[in-house]
C-alpha cells in the first residue's frame, strides 16, 4: 500500500460522504476499513501506534473501533478516511475554539505564508502586532514572549522563575505538558531533574500547603492550571497567590487550555485573579502552533541571561492566525454563548446518565466538560461510550475534557444527548 493509493481512496471515500459542514445530519457509519489500513501501515514506521495508541486507549490492534484518520474539517465536523462525518467534540484537544478551517484565520495564515517561511533570525512586523494585541487582552501582559507549543511555554516560564529566584523547586498541579520537569511518566527522566518538582492536585489547598512548606526556602514557582476536570476554585487560586508571595516564589498559572477560551482575558479575567506569569497556547490561533509566556517585563527581561530559542518561534503564518483569532473574539465574544452550549450539554447528558442508572457525569467548566465514571460502572464504560458514539456520528473522549467550539449549535448538542442515549441503551442488549 502506497502513500499515492492511500491519498486516492481517501479523496474517493470523502467525497463520496457528501453533505456539508452545516448540515447536523449524518449518514449511517461506513466502518473504518480504510483508516485501519492506514493504521497497520503507519505502525511499521511511526512509534504513535504502539506507543500511545488510538484516541481510544484500548484500540491499539485492532484498528477498527473508532476513528483514526482525519480526510477533512469543516466548523465543527470532521469526515475520516472512510467517508464517515462526525460532529467534533475533540477539537484538536481545544485548539480550535472557532471551528475548523475558519475562513479568516486561513485567510490570515496564508497571507503569513506569502510573506515568506522561516526567516530566522529577523522577526516580522507580525510579531510586533501580536505582542501588542496581547498587552491589550491579557491582564498583565507587560511583555509576551512568543514560543511554538504549551510545553515551550510552560517550560521557558519555569526558567525565568529559576532565575528570578535563584531557587529550584517547583510545585505543579494539573497537565503542564511533556518536558523533563514535568512528565507525568518516570521512565527517561533522572531522578536528579524529577526531585525537583513536587506533584499535587489543582484545588487541593492542604496537599498545596503541605507541598510548599516541605521546600522550605527553596521554592522557585507554583505552576498551576486555573482547573482541569473541576469548577475553578477562587479560594484555591487565591492561596497559591498568596504562598507564592509569602515564598518569594513565583505564580504561574498554565492557562494552555483555558486561555481565550474561558474568556477574552482568560481564567485571570474569569475569576480576577493575577499571576506573575501566564503561559497561552491551543485556543490563541485556532488550531496554529503558537504559545505564549506573558508577564511582568521585570520576569520577561530575565531571559537575557538565558537561551530559549528556536528557528521556528518567529514564524509569521502562526503569528497572523493568532492575531486573526483574537481579533475575532474579541469583536464576536463567544464565550458566554460556548458555555451556555456547555451547560446544555451537561444537563442534558447528565440526565440522561441518570436516568439509566449510569455511575457517571459531566463536570467541571461549560465549555471544556469532563465525563467523570464511578468505580461502580461497568469496566470500560467511557470507552465502551465513545465507541458506540462515533458509530452514530459524534467523537468524544473517554479519558480527557470534551470540548465546544464558536461553530457548534444546539443541533450539535442535541445530536451527542441522541447519541449518548442510544449508547446507553444499546449497551444493555
Amino acid at each position: 500500500m502506497t502513500g499515492v493509493e492511500l491519498d486516492g481512496a481517501t479523496r474517493h471515500r470523502a467525497d463520496a460522504a457528501g453533505g456539508t459542514a452545516g448540515h447536523a445530519r449524518i449518514a449511517a457509519h461506513r466502518g473504518y476499513e480504510i483508516g485501519a489500513r492506514m493504521a497497520e501501515h503507519l505502525a511499521r514506521r511511526d512509534p504513535r501506534p504502539v506507543s500511545q495508541g488510538e484516541v481510544v486507549p484500548s484500540a491499539r490492534r485492532p484498528f477498527d473501533n473508532f476513528p483514526s484518520f482525519i480526510a477533512r474539517a469543516e466548523g465543527a465536523y470532521l469526515w475520516d478516511v472512510d467517508g464517515n462525518q462526525y460532529v467534533d467534540f475533540l477539537l484538536g484537544y481545544g485548539p480550535v475554539i472557532l471551528g475548523h478551517n475558519h475562513p479568516e484565520v486561513q485567510s490570515a495564515a496564508r497571507r503569513g505564508l506569502d510573506e515568506g517561511v522561516c526567516q530566522a533570525p529577523f522577526w516580522s512586523p507580525t510579531q510586533v502586532q501580536l505582542v501588542e494585541r496581547l498587552a491589550t487582552v491579557v491582564p498583565g501582559a507587560d511583555m509576551s514572549f512568543i514560543l511554538r507549543t504549551g510545553s515551550d511555554a510552560t517550560s521557558c516560564a519555569v526558567r525565568i522563575a529559576r532565575i528570578a529566584t535563584g531557587h529550584n523547586t517547583v510545585v505543579r498541579a494539573g497537565y503542564n505538558g511533556w518536558h523533563d520537569w514535568c512528565n507525568p511518566f518516570e521512565a527517561g527522566i533522572p531522578e536528579a531533574v524529577r526531585e525537583h518538582t513536587i506533584v499535587i492536585d489543582v484545588n487541593d489547598v492542604a496537599a498545596l500547603e503541605r507541598a510548599v512548606a516541605s521546600v522550605g526556602d527553596d521554592l522557585a514557582a507554583i505552576v498551576t492550571m486555573p482547573y482541569e476536570h473541576e469548577i475553578p476554585d477562587r479560594v484555591y487560586l487565591g492561596r497559591v497567590a498568596d504562598l507564592a508571595s509569602a515564598s518569594g516564589a513565583l505564580f504561574v498559572l498554565d492557562e494552555v487550555r483555558s486561555g481565550f477560551r474561558v474568556a477574552l482575558g482568560g481564567a485571570q479575567e474569569l475569576l480576577g485573579i493575577r499571576a506573575d506569569l501566564v503561559c497561552l497556547s491551543k485556543a490563541m490561533a485556532n488550531g496554529y502552533s503558537i504559545s505564549a509566556v506573558t508577564g511582568r517585563a521585570d520576569l520577561l527581561s530575565l531571559l537575557k541571561e538565558t537561551k530559549v530559542s528556536s528557528t521556528f518561534f518567529a514564524n509569521r503564518a502562526e503569528q497572523a492566525a493568532a492575531l486573526a483569532t483574537i481579533a475575532i473574539l474579541d469583536d464576536t465574544r463567544p464565550f458566554d454563548r460556548i458555555a451556555a452550549l456547555g451547560s446544555r450539554l451537561m444537563e442534558g447528558l447528565n440526565s440522561v446518565l441518570s436516568a439509566a442508572s449510569v455511575p457517571a457525569e459531566l463536570i467541571g467548566h461549560p465549555s471544556s466538560p469532563y465525563l467523570q465514571v464511578g468505580d461502580e460502572a461497568e469496566p470500560h464504560f467511557a470507552i465502551r461510550l465513545a465507541e458506540r458514539c462515533a458509530l452514530h456520528g459524534v467523537v468524544i473522549h473517554p479519558a480527557h475534557q470534551w470540548f465546544i467550539s464558536a461553530a457548534h449549535t444546539e443541533a450539535d448538542i442535541d445530536r451527542l444527548l441522541e447519541a449518548v442515549s442510544t449508547s446507553v441503551r444499546e449497551r444493555t442488549r
